[in-house]
């Protein structure tokens, strides 16, 4: 748990959600509200409120954006994972960072996602047929962090990063880890070629 000032968040404690333009909404989470109510804010958003005793209806946003400082950060990822669960948004994006806050922790995590509605979100089209490539065992390839320090330029040679991540795959089931129909999270440290290396396992 992480203990943060409400005061020093970017809005006040009566002030939980700002309108940027007619087509975006930006919510911003506390833990002075129940995670429902931001999810019920969330949902009116991006399904638009009709028309009822007499006040006009509201159209719907096609994005939403959810920031959350400390222990709210809970309270968005429920909300951005009911909506996208319920079909109602896709999450766009997200991005986590640690922001400089009063008190003894001097800074706090916080994560900013983003939902689109459904509906406005075009698919890809494309092949997602899947292709084999025959490879082998490449020579000081393995586990552990002395098979990871290696020169970036080694990563970037035929198959061997392909070979680890296959490698790791394999041991994820051989130990029954729900890997296919499961969810996996892909990141790096900004670090040079990281962008290509991240493509090639979100392809594999």
């Amino acid at each position: 748990k992480h203990q943060f000032c409400p005061k020093c968040w970017a809005h006040s404690r009566r002030v939980n959600r700002v309108r940027i333009g007619m087509s975006s909404v930006e919510l911003k989470l506390t833990t002075q509200k129940p995670a429902q109510f931001y999810l019920k804010a969330a949902r009116s958003f991006l399904e638009g409120v009709p028309e009822k005793d007499g006040k006009p209806a509201k159209p719907p946003v096609n994005t939403v954006t959810l920031s959350a400082l400390g222990n709210a950060i809970d309270a968005a990822a429920l909300v951005a994972t009911t909506l996208e669960s319920d079909g109602v948004a896709v999450v766009s994006s997200i991005g986590t960072r640690f922001t400089a806050v009063t008190g003894p922790t001097k800074r706090s995590p916080s994560m900013v996602v983003v939902l689109r509605r459904k509906d406005t979100v075009k698919s890809v089209s494309g092949s997602l047929a899947v292709t084999t490539e025959t490879t082998s065992p490449i020579e000081g390839q393995k586990p552990g962090t002395s098979g990871l320090r290696k020169k970036t330029k080694v990563f970037m040679e035929k198959n061997y990063l392909n070979n680890f991540v296959q490698a790791t795959f394999d041991a994820l089931k051989g130990d029954r880890v729900a890997v296919e129909g499961g969810t996996l999270v892909v990141s790096g440290d900004g670090r040079y070629w990281n962008k290509a290396a991240i493509q090639v396992i979100i392809k594999m």
